[in-house]
Order: structure tokens, then C-alpha cells, then sequence
């Protein structure tokens, strides 16, 4: 086996694993803990829809998420009072750097898998 083809069999079977529990989390950023992920908007809970963005907002933000492990190495993001999902738009694309995140019902596209 080449050594090429030996570290992507070694990054395949490390990205298998589980890593994060189920559980309730605020998700904070690797960059700083100054900021965590937060839907958009100032209105009540019960008012985020399908489309409301997600972005990276001061870490007072009382938005949680619902961590849930969905197999083969991948969680869906859930929040937790809307009940909808974190997802990307379109599913995103590894070569565009200006995709959307967004919250979104459930609806098992790829772009709902983290």
C-alpha cells in the first residue's frame, strides 16, 4: 500500500469515529470563546423560520443546540427551542468559501450532516 493511500485510509477511519455526545451545547468558536454560533435576529424564539441565518455572535447569545450523532462519523445540529436544523445551503460546496449556513427543517439533505 502506498503511503498515499495509506493516510487516506487513516483519515477515513479517524473521521468514522465519534467524538462529540449527544447533548445540549453552545457552540463556541476554535478561534476565541468571545464568540459562539447564534441564529440571526432579536425576535422570540418561536419566530425563526426556514432561511434564518446563522452567524458567529458574542458569546451572551442564549442560543443552544441539540447534538445529535447520525452515523458514520457525521452529528446533525439541531436548535434546540425552533426544533429546526443547522444546515448549509445546497448542501455547500468544498471549493465555494462563501456559502450560506443556515436553519432549516428537517429534511435529511447532506448539507444537515456535520
Amino acid at each position: 500500500m502506498s503511503k498515499e493511500h495509506s493516510d487516506l485510509v487513516l483519515f477515513h477511519t479517524e473521521q468514522m469515529k465519534r467524538v462529540v455526545k449527544d447533548g445540549t451545547y453552545q457552540i463556541n468558536s476554535k478561534v476565541s470563546d468571545a464568540y459562539c454560533i447564534d441564529a440571526s435576529g432579536e425576535g422570540a424564539k418561536n419566530e425563526y423560520h426556514n432561511g434564518t441565518d446563522i452567524h458567529l455572535w458574542t458569546n451572551d447569545s442564549d442560543d443552544v443546540f441539540k447534538i445529535t450523532y447520525a452515523g458514520d462519523g457525521y452529528y446533525k445540529i439541531q436548535e434546540v427551542v425552533s426544533g429546526l436544523y443547522v444546515e448549509v445551503i445546497n448542501a455547500g460546496s468544498i471549493l465555494d468559501t462563501q456559502t450560506n449556513v443556515q436553519l432549516y427543517e428537517g429534511n435529511n439533505s447532506l448539507g444537515q450532516y456535520w
